[in-house]
């Protein structure tokens, strides 16, 4: 490619998913997170595996592919720790990693991993 060529957004046709994202706003009194309200993504991508080949919990199991032109709304700010939510599946963000092409931002991957953020109060143990 020639310094000049500019790279196409990804087509409509390969963002097929929508998704719901609720992003941790603060704890509360019993150290759980409370969340915003859902931002609905329309053209997105999904890409995920029910298994984990690994077989550990904390490893990325999947990728949101977010397009800077086509998915919508436009804008929108990904940060670790938010649930995503497709179909009955929820997923954390354990990672965000913007694509650039030349100056400008080209997409966003979003690394999932299965399941919602451990709350704290669910791990913490019983005192004797």
């Amino acid at each position: 490619m020639k310094g000049g060529d500019i790279i196409k957004a990804i087509p409509k046709n390969f963002l097929i998913h929508s998704a719901k994202v609720r992003t941790p706003l603060k704890h509360n009194s019993f150290g759980e997170d409370e969340f915003s309200d859902d931002a609905v993504l329309r053209f997105v991508r999904l890409d995920y595996s029910l298994t984990d080949p690994l077989n550990g919990d904390d490893k990325t199991c999947g990728v949101l592919i977010y397009d800077c032109k086509n998915s919508s709304p436009p804008g929108f700010e990904f940060s670790v720790g938010q649930e995503i939510s497709f179909g009955d599946c929820i997923f954390t963000a354990c990672s965000v990693t913007p694509l650039f092409h030349g100056r400008g931002l080209h997409h966003i991957e979003v690394g999932l991993r299965r399941g919602a953020q451990p709350r704290l109060s669910l791990w913490r143990k019983a005192e004797n």
